[in-house]
């Protein structure tokens, strides 16, 4: 199967094979600007959003053991007998995370994570077990779609990627216009709804279009080139599960210490549509990490092409993001686009002028992390994210409890130094693996 690595790079190449992974990222970015553009123009939008970004952020814990799926399914499927204990485990993971879905609604454990750990106010507790109900199918149609998503990048298939992302936002939108338009169910579960129902739809069309490239696997029947197996995948992939799973618990605790902060329901409110802006230019960062890990070759031989493609990708972001958060644009965006109310939009535009920097380090945090995934490194993965999680954390408890900082001016500004640190630890061993294979 052609993993595309052997090709002369220019930057031409790259911006071809990586745009349609861009534009699948820009088109996950804009489904939450439309479903908290619909909740917030809802009755009671304060309880109602805050409960879509914890029911949307308790959701995606349970997802991360399969969110590495893509980048694995990219560096570990090479023929017939490959892809086939790949496919096995992606079954597996999506068995867990369903189960993992189930356990959550349990009345004593909802309970317990929403009040004992979360502290969240009965309102929006109320709102997010429903939210959570309605979510069950959520992780494991993303982990379906990123093995399939895979399998079309290690065949050069960028394109098809994009026309699913495509179909995930029309799920989005006829779900939760459907809802919102058609039933007196609270804004809740117009953002679940659409949210199920988007990834579902493009999980089918992800495996529709994929069927070409799984029939000329499943020919292949030749066991002589096979080296992993079940449990050298687990070893493998264990170590970025891991890294998803503690990435994920961030926005929990950054949840903790607003709930304890001042002006805790408002920072609550504008979390998911903060970290909504701010994902729009991360994109670009994020499609990056698996372009990179397509391309770079088995002995990173093409790193230096894809490194000075990076710099423009990150220039970009800056001068994006910084444009809207500098400038009237913000409040249009806010207001306008998704819907908050003149008191939101003030508790919003500081929290988004921190992060202006955060999009640009996602791009450096991508080419990092490919060259390390490339090489089968991936415990420094791991540990870069405990590092950015731990700064995160200490920062957010200090300022929160010593200073009494707003929480979601606390949470930017916790956020941003902790990617900042974990750029700075997983520069040494991408150093030494780049020094080593070049």
């Amino acid at each position: 199967m052609h993993s595309y690595r052997d090709k002369e790079l220019d930057s031409l190449y790259i911006f071809k094979f990586w745009f349609p992974l861009s534009a699948t990222w820009l088109m996950m970015a804009a489904e939450s600007p439309i479903l908290t553009s619909i909740i917030a123009r809802m009755i009671d939008p304060k309880f109602n959003l805050a409960a879509y970004g914890v029911s949307h952020s308790v959701s995606m814990i349970i997802e991360s053991p399969i969110i590495m799926l893509l980048s694995a399914t990219i560096a570990m499927v090479h023929n017939g007998p490959s892809f086939r204990r790949m496919r096995a485990f992606a079954y597996a993971l999506n068995i867990l995370v369903t189960v993992g879905m189930f356990l959550v609604v349990i009345p004593p454990v909802f309970d317990f994570v929403a009040g004992s750990l979360l502290f969240l106010p009965p309102q929006v507790a109320e709102k997010t077990y429903i939210g959570l109900w309605i979510l069950i199918p959520w992780p494991a149609a993303i982990g379906f779609r990123r093995f399939y998503q895979g399998l079309l990048i290690k065949a050069g298939e960028t394109r098809r990627v994009t026309y699913g992302t495509v179909v995930r936002i029309i799920g989005i939108l006829l779900g939760g216009f459907s809802v919102s338009l058609f039933t007196n169910f609270d804004g809740i579960v117009v953002g679940a709804f659409g949210l199920s129902m988007g990834v579902v739809c493009e999980t089918l069309a992800t495996r529709y279009m994929a069927r070409g490239v799984i029939r000329r696997y499943k020919k292949e029947k030749s066991e002589a080139t096979t080296k992993t197996d079940f449990l050298g995948l687990s070893k493998y992939y264990y170590p970025l599960a891991l890294t998803s799973l503690i990435t994920m618990s961030t926005t929990p605790f950054i949840t903790f210490f607003i709930n304890r902060s001042p002006f805790a329901l408002e920072s609550l409110a504008v979390l998911p549509v903060i970290e909504s802006m701010v994902f729009i230019f991360r994109s670009f960062g994020f499609s990056y990490t698996d372009a990179a890990l397509a391309l770079l070759g088995k002995e990173n031989e093409h790193h230096k092409a894809l490194k000075r493609f990076a710099v423009y990708i990150g220039l970009f972001t800056v001068v994006g993001l910084g444009t809207v958060a500098f400038t009237p644009l913000v409040a249009i965006a806010y207001q306008s686009v998704y819907g908050l109310s003149p008191q939101l939009t003030q508790f919003a535009i500081l929290p988004t002028q921190i992060m202006v920097l955060f999009p640009a380090l996602s791009v450096v945090y991508a080419v990092q992390r490919a060259v390390i995934i490339n090489m089968k490194q991936n415990k420094h993965v791991t540990i870069s994210v405990v590092v950015e999680i731990a700064t995160t954390v200490l920062l957010m408890a200090f300022l929160t409890y010593s200073y009494s900082i707003t929480g979601i001016y606390a949470a930017a500004f916790s956020t941003i130094c902790g990617r900042v640190m974990a750029c700075i630890y997983m520069y040494f061993p991408y150093k030494k693996l780049i020094s080593t294979h070049q």
